[in-house]
């Protein structure tokens, strides 16, 4: 069995999330309003802030380093669209109504911008936090380093372990490809809670499944043998 693999090729699958809608019925001034109540778009406004907050955590610069980034015109202050711009740029792969949604999540006093204080009391994690985050970061970066030594590339071993050939891999085949891959390094396999806290980061979508854009956006920031994962512009 060869794992030099084929080129990248394949369709991505579009990014979103559907979301059941609940309807109700109010009335008011004797008329009656419609509802509609999104029951996952908290969790998964959540699950963006909580990305968001391990790769802050995880950088080798410090919060306020970060901040300057996002903060393009040494204002002080960090705009929607400079906002959105240094989201869009770390590739979370959230759509302009989720960045809007999180800005609003961070920018405690509704002003339209985020200062240093709302930006430092929302991102600034413990030591413990830190400690799991950059423990986290290290594990991806060896398993993309992995991936490129001993299967040609990331896509490569993607696609190979796309079983159903649908552009996603089930926790299954992840846990397969995360196994063989070390088995072809000479190394132990991971224990069951490291495979599925490393799934579950790039799960981004939190549905169960790994797809190719998921994939990218996660092995596309992991710098090989450096261990961490970057801010810089790809």
């Amino acid at each position: 069995m060869s794992y030099k693999g084929t080129s990248a090729v394949g369709t991505l699958n579009a990014l979103g999330q559907s979301n059941s809608a609940n309807l109700k019925g109010s009335t008011q001034k004797g008329r009656t309003t419609i509802k509609t109540v999104t029951s996952s778009s908290s969790q998964w406004e959540s699950n963006v802030l909580e990305r968001l907050r391990v790769l802050i955590a995880a950088s080798t610069k410090s919060l306020q380093e970060i901040f300057n980034e996002f903060d393009e015109d040494g204002n002080g202050y960090v705009t929607l669209v400079e906002f959105r711009n240094a989201i869009r740029r770390l590739g979370l792969g959230v759509t302009s109504r989720d960045l809007d949604s999180l800005m609003h999540q961070i920018d405690r006093n509704g002003d339209g911008k985020i200062d240093w204080l709302e930006f430092s009391s929302k991102f600034k994690g413990n030591s413990y936090d830190s400690r799991m985050a950059a423990r986290a970061a290290n594990r991806m970066a060896k398993l993309k380093e992995l991936m490129n030594l001993h299967m040609t590339s990331a896509n490569d071993a993607f696609h190979f372990f796309d079983i159903e050939k649908d552009g996603r891999i089930t926790f299954a085949d992840f846990c397969k490809l995360v196994t063989r891959v070390h088995e072809l390094a000479g190394d132990k396999a991971p224990t069951y809670p490291v495979i599925k806290d490393l799934f579950d980061t790039i799960d981004v979508r939190k549905d169960g499944m790994l797809d190719l854009h998921e994939w990218q956006q996660t092995f596309g920031r992991v710098e090989q043998g450096n261990s961490r994962i970057s801010f810089k512009t790809t």
